[in-house]
């Protein structure tokens, strides 16, 4: 059953799904998608040599008529790795991959795929939640389909949920020039390269993408300035630096400095997350030309009741706004 595939011809859009050991959370997965399934798509479960009964689960609702293509590591590959190989295998005018452990909602699909197909768009992005328990199924239908944005707006409406990769609705035909795969976040380099290449980019602005809340352990392994400011950062700049203004730049850095970064160091400041060692170099290195450096230098650097109690409010704050304008 490595390899099971559904018939190649006119598919608007390829799901890849990369999976190890989630078997409860792919069942679900695939049982929405099940729900939701017309012959415009492609189903694709790339398994990094799962242990548990992954197999099962996507052998059972291959018994159920869902066509599936299914590939399974000999061994673990990597992650990295298991995405590139989504990438590769996509055989649809799009490729949206999704994590096993999120799910589109009822009525998503058919809003992502009139999104998409007839369209110009290069890059389609949707709105997600996070969820504790299963959300009860959705019965509403969707009304409006996404809407139009220059870059710019793209990317600063878009750039809080740039970890999540099931978010993202890709035009296949930029992977194969995105070149690289590597680093924490492999699924931003073909992100990247669609706008730094592309012109059409879109929204939809419901909450379509259900995601599991507190499902990895990454964050607790890892020093956060050095995954979400400097590798981000150089990865950013490294695409759209000369094709995104300056001033759209310092936007972008804004947003992550005021709306992100403050979250992370609160939890550290609690000790709810490790301490990170690298946050005054990697913020040093980062956004030392940045206008608002010095005072959230200050906010940031300075362990104190004060700078503790300002982090504070300026979480409740951009939460508040983000109630606003939802």
């Amino acid at each position: 059953m490595d390899d099971i595939k559904a018939p190649l011809q006119d598919k608007i859009l390829t799901i890849a799904i990369p999976t190890f050991n989630r078997c409860t959370f792919l069942d679900e997965n695939l049982k929405r998608l099940k729900n939701q399934y017309t012959e415009k798509i492609d189903i694709l479960i790339c398994d990094n040599a799962s242990t548990d009964q992954t197999s099962e689960v996507v052998e059972k609702y291959i018994n159920q008529g869902l066509p599936i293509r299914y590939y399974k590591n000999s061994e673990n590959l990597g992650w990295e790795r298991n995405f590139e190989l989504c990438f590769k295998r996509t055989i649809g005018k799009y490729t949206m991959l999704i994590g096993d452990d999120d799910f589109i909602i009822e009525h998503g699909l058919d809003l992502i795929l009139d999104s998409i197909e007839d369209k110009k768009t290069d890059l389609l992005f949707c709105k997600a939640f996070g969820f504790d328990k299963l959300p009860p199924e959705n019965t509403k239908k969707f009304r409006s389909t996404a809407k139009d944005y220059s870059l710019e707006v793209f990317l600063k409406k878009t750039i809080l949920q740039f970890r999540l990769l099931s978010s993202y609705v890709i035009k296949s035909e930029y992977i194969e020039s995105s070149g690289s795969f590597t680093g924490n976040f492999a699924h931003l380099h073909v992100v990247f390269n669609v706008l730094l290449k592309g012109n059409n980019f879109s929204i939809i602005n419901e909450k379509i993408i259900a995601c599991k809340k507190d499902n990895s352990d990454f964050d607790q392994k890892t020093n956060f300035s050095d995954i979400y400011m400097k590798e981000f950062f150089e990865l950013y700049r490294k695409y759209l630096d000369k094709k995104v203004s300056s001033k759209n730049n310092e936007d972008v850095e804004k947003i992550m400095m005021y709306e992100y970064y403050p979250k992370y160091i609160f939890k550290m400041r609690i000790n709810m997350l490790k301490n990170d060692p690298n946050l005054e170099e990697n913020f040093n290195l980062m956004f030392k030309n940045h206008k608002s450096f010095n005072f959230l230098k200050f906010v940031f650097l300075k362990k104190n009741i004060i700078t503790t109690i300002i982090l504070f409010y300026i979480i409740l704050y951009y939460q508040i706004i983000n109630l606003i304008r939802a």
